[in-house]
């Protein structure tokens, strides 16, 4: 996922655009316009439904939490 945030992101630079399409076509500039706003989409709907449990520096670990990975390190 993160590699298609950061094609994204190089779509949106022209110089980068016209370094590897020199001379698009029409279809291929409104393809390569509305190509990064898709996968910008895409990513935030995956990222939305795939929450994450991890927390950030200097936060307390949830009990819930800390009983899944005591049985994760319990069963390796």
């Amino acid at each position: 996922m993160s590699l298609l945030v950061f094609g994204a992101v190089l779509l949106f630079d022209r110089n980068a655009v016209n370094c590897f399409f020199p001379a698009p076509s029409a279809e291929a500039v409104e393809v390569l316009t509305a190509l990064p706003v898709g996968v910008g989409v895409f990513c935030s709907m995956l990222f939305a439904t795939f929450l994450t449990t991890r927390t950030g520096i200097g936060f307390q670990l949830s009990s819930k939490l800390m009983i899944s990975i005591c049985c994760y390190l319990f069963v390796i």
